[in-house]
């Protein structure tokens, strides 16, 4: 199994420096997959080299923003991002600074969403809760799909 995940984590190194890959149905997956078989420092340095731009660091909020489905009478999306999960990947100073200089007049739906998750994150944090602090049951920013 070790050496599957050496062959994984190589061909994945190797992968993330062409950025269609970032475009995958499956890229969360593998990047999760990634980030669990290397070493801390390795998923971070490869991470510095495709988080340089505010339109980088919203691309890896999307990446990471979790969706919770509820099936009831309404089909009801939750939305959250944890900063636990982002910091295995990157400083969320360096994302935060990223993103302070963001042009949001141009954000699709799911940027918009990801980008109101994250300082909801932030603020969580800075009020001294968990990630999932935030997991209520009535969220003012569910989503009712139809």
């Amino acid at each position: 199994m070790e050496i599957l995940k050496r062959v994984c984590t190589e061909k994945f190194r190797e992968a993330i420096k062409q950025l269609n890959i970032r475009q995958s149905s499956q890229f969360r997956t593998s990047l999760l997959c990634w980030s669990a078989w290397e070493s801390a420092g390795e998923v971070k340095s490869v991470m510095r080299d495709q988080i340089r731009s505010p339109a980088d660091a919203l691309w890896m909020i999307g990446v990471l923003l979790g969706e919770s489905h509820s099936y009831g009478q309404e089909h009801k999306v939750r939305y959250s991002i944890a900063l636990g999960l982002l910091e295995r990947f990157t400083e969320i100073g360096h994302l935060t600074g990223l993103l302070a200089t963001l042009e949001s007049g141009k954000l699709t739906k799911r940027e918009t969403i990801a980008l109101r998750e994250f300082k909801k994150a932030l603020k969580r944090r800075a009020d001294g809760k968990a990630d999932s602090a935030g997991n209520t049951l009535h969220d003012p920013d569910e989503e009712t799909l139809e």
